[in-house]
């Protein structure tokens, strides 16, 4: 029997240092795609928190703390501040754009705050405390989820003709997933067991490489919204900007007054696009993607850029913006 419970506990330890060194080993992966989005970025820093909260709890390995019920609670708490960028991950992932760094670093300091606070008043009160506010994260993220990916798939389906690897579903199931095992697992915490450990350790790795994968792979869209800027300077960002729909030059620029624009921009749009749209299909056979989007429509008609440069503009007025993306 005493050799069983060596083994198990063996195992157990076994498993903690694995996952350790899988959120490790993910931090360093991911860290060539912080860059790349701020999703990205919050997965990067949640799997560096990840790491440091295992890499912590090798102070229960001496013999002398293992048993401290104080420092059980505190590591509970400082476990806890995760939390909040691992629900930032969730959200920005279903509502891009929605996650600033103010509020990132807000919700950790808020959650972080119980740490001194139980090593001055080491009250069970505290961590009750601490539990209550990470918990309302967790519902609150998983509440806002099903709001957002909703709004995010129905604009998805009315403007993009396939869904490969933009669709947002798989984090919705991978929020329900985390959030659920960590509920079950504070839940039997006080009766805890090595089998217990281990296999919530193994569970957790699997969960988070499904949505390390799906992350890495997944593309996220920008909404494009309608904004003119009349006086843009050179370097200035703008979404939207129109061509003439004059006879004798198709690329010629209009300009326009701020307040003869806002009345006029939406019927030259419409009339822009209904009369280059079957020309540019002919023409650029666009029609033969089969994966065209109403995205690529605009750039192909030269409506949408992001982040125009002078050279791109020169490029649309000698008529040869179709050849290059734009933006």
């Amino acid at each position: 029997m005493t050799y069983e419970i060596y083994t198990l506990e063996a195992l157990a330890h076994f498993m903690r240092g694995a996952t350790t060194m899988f959120f490790f080993f993910w931090s360093i992966i991911l860290w060539k795609y912080r860059r790349r989005n701020c999703m990205m970025r919050l997965l990067n820093l949640s799997s560096i928190l990840l790491a440091v909260c295992y890499l912590k709890d090798m102070v229960f390995l001496l013999y002398d703390w293992k048993y401290s019920e104080y420092l059980n609670d505190l590591a509970g708490i400082i476990d806890m501040v995760y939390l909040p960028v691992i629900a930032r991950f969730f959200l920005e992932v279903a509502n891009p754009g929605i996650v600033t760094n103010k509020q990132m670093y807000s919700a950790m300091a808020c959650q972080a705050a119980f740490i001194p606070l139980y090593m001055l008043f080491p009250h069970e009160e505290v961590c009750l405390a601490a539990s209550i506010l990470a918990y309302s994260i967790s519902v609150t993220t998983v509440i806002y989820m099903h709001i957002f990916v909703i709004r995010y798939r129905k604009r998805m389906f009315n403007t993009y003709s396939y869904t490969e690897r933009i669709d947002v579903l798989w984090v919705l199931f991978a929020c329900y997933a985390f959030f659920a095992s960590h509920i079950l697992y504070s839940i039997a915490f006080e009766f805890t067991t090595w089998i217990s450990e281990t296999v919530f350790n193994v569970t957790g790795m699997f969960l988070w490489l499904i949505v390390f994968k799906m992350a890495s792979r997944h593309k996220v869209l920008r909404m494009l919204s309608v904004r003119t800027q009349p006086n843009e300077e050179p370097g200035e960002e703008t979404d939207i900007y129109y061509t003439s729909e004059s006879p004798n030059d198709d690329n010629e620029s209009i300009i326009l007054d701020e307040n003869s624009m806002i009345k006029t921009t939406k019927q030259i749009r419409e009339k822009h696009i209904a009369s280059q749209l079957p020309k540019t299909m002919e023409e650029k056979k666009l029609y033969l993607n089969s994966k065209l989007s109403i995205v690529d429509i605009a750039v192909a008609l030269c409506t949408f850029l992001h982040r125009p440069c002078l050279r791109a503009r020169h490029a649309e007025e000698r008529g040869t913006c179709g050849t290059q993306p734009c933006g």
